[in-house]
């Protein structure tokens, strides 16, 4: 077997897990967005000395939103986890099938007769890094990037001055790490 460059991280087997991550951002999203609406609709009645039952239940409902973004930060880890180690899980067999072949690895060394078990070695620590880079890196710049696309559709629903200031200030942030 010959191995050609690095086998793509979405595929049909992966989706599952990438779905997660994705919906685990949209999520956080929605319960962050929800959070300050019920913060909101807490602090306007204490203003004008509102029902304390209404406050009773918004309190709940806030509550509920802290444990289900709380649930998706969990799941999200989860599932990044799962995907780098399906990712590497291909990864690795299609590396150890190439080294399986002592004659086109010699080829590959130029003649010279290099045993397998040396690359082998080499190729778990980097195997290791690859894990961490989809895992951590990866999956991680997809959930915050729906994360915060979200918060700032709902921004812009609540109060376009402030959001068209907001992406202005995150464009900046994003400019100036790109440069």
């Amino acid at each position: 077997m010959k191995l050609e460059g690095l086998p793509p991280v979405v595929t049909r087997g992966r989706l599952p897990s990438l779905a997660a991550v994705v919906g685990t951002g949209l999520t956080q999203s929605a319960c962050l967005v929800g959070s300050a609406l019920v913060i909101r609709s807490l602090l306007e009645p204490l203003l004008d000395a509102g029902a304390p039952e209404l406050r009773t239940g918004l309190i709940g409902v806030l509550l509920g939103l802290a444990l289900l973004a709380a649930w998706c930060r969990w799941y999200e880890r989860v599932a990044a986890e799962r995907l780098g180690n399906d990712y590497v899980h291909q990864l690795r067999l299609e590396m150890f099938a190439a080294l399986a072949d002592p004659a086109a690895l010699a080829r590959r060394g130029g003649g010279r007769n290099q045993r397998p078990g040396i690359h082998m070695v080499r190729f778990s620590n980097d195997l290791t890094a690859i894990r961490q880079w989809v895992s951590l890196g990866l999956a991680r710049v997809v959930s915050a990037g729906l994360f915060l696309a979200g918060v700032l559709v709902a921004v812009a629903l609540i109060d376009r001055p402030t959001a068209i200031v907001v992406v202005l200030l995150v464009g900046a942030g994003v400019a100036a790490v790109m440069l």
